[in-house]
């Protein structure tokens, strides 16, 4: 009982594993990204006001867990540099996921090429590209992507 170190196992297939996350918080950081240009194409109209709709619910109405549902507007423009940072975000978890792929031992040659390209990609910025390639050589589906 004493003595013992625990072992945590690694899952039989961490480098699908690390694929799907990499896929997964590439997609969130390519939304983030999408939203900020968006957001910078509005058009500056006086007339019309630009804001985002934000409406919070209850997830189950029969059980009140203390959330008041409440609906609001936000300006678009502040939005951005929340939307800046999560963006960050994603791209550092991203980074990480990318980076244990490219110290993996069990990566073929074929993985091997397949994440020195994407991280060219990566440094280049093209995270659309990057999802398109993890899809394109199935190594994630569109249902990893959520």
């Amino acid at each position: 009982m004493f003595g013992k170190t625990k072992k945590v196992e690694q899952p039989a297939n961490s480098k699908q594993t690390y694929y799907k996350q990499l896929a997964h918080h590439i997609k969130r950081a390519w939304d983030m990204q999408v939203a900020i240009s968006q957001i910078a194409a509005q058009e500056k109209d006086a007339l019309t006001p630009q804001s985002l709709y934000v409406s919070v619910q209850q997830p189950n109405a029969k059980q009140q867990n203390g959330v008041t549902p409440f609906t609001m507007y936000v300006e678009a423009a502040d939005m951005v540099p929340l939307l800046e940072k999560k963006l960050n975000d994603q791209l550092s978890v991203a980074d990480e996921y990318l980076e244990s792929l490219e110290l993996s031992d069990s990566l073929t040659n074929h993985d091997q090429a397949l994440v020195a390209e994407l991280r060219e990609m990566q440094q280049a910025g093209k995270l659309a590209d990057m999802l398109k390639t993890l899809l394109n050589h199935n190594v994630v589906t569109r249902h990893d992507l959520h």
